[in-house]
């Protein structure tokens, strides 16, 4: 039989950085604790893709760096999908290379943006708050 217990003591969780917006960079857990797991392929199941993977990217990403993308103005479609993408695979444990999830190179591929007329990359420098 396995007996689970509840554990008094809450260890520091490791973080990995996800996103940056304006040089502030947004993290989330390395380890993900089975259960949200198991709710987000209970959610996909019963409820659908799009709310799954809303619920899942709000849990993993935590309230502030929710609320910092949903509030940025130049978020893009493609933005978006990339973060549901990795988060999503994150969650369930099948990234092909987890440890470069661990090292903080997820992978997420910068996305052209129109500045003056024509088309760049806009990558932001990495710095910890």
């Amino acid at each position: 039989m396995l007996e689970l217990v509840t554990s008094k003591n809450s260890e520091p969780v490791e973080l990995v950085p996800i996103f940056s917006i304006d040089g502030t960079v947004y993290q989330m857990p390395v380890e993900v604790p089975a259960y949200i797991g198991l709710r987000y392929l209970k959610m996909l199941r019963t409820q659908g893709e799009l709310i799954a993977n809303g619920w899942v990217l709000e849990e993993m990403l935590g309230t502030e760096a929710y609320e910092a993308l949903s509030n940025f103005k130049g978020l893009k479609a493609e933005h978006l999908e990339q973060l549901q993408e990795v988060v999503g695979k994150h969650v369930l444990g099948s990234l092909e290379e987890p440890e470069k999830v661990a090292a903080g190179k997820a992978s997420l591929r910068p996305v052209p943006t129109k500045s003056a007329g024509r088309s760049t990359t806009r990558r932001t420098s990495k710095r910890t708050s």
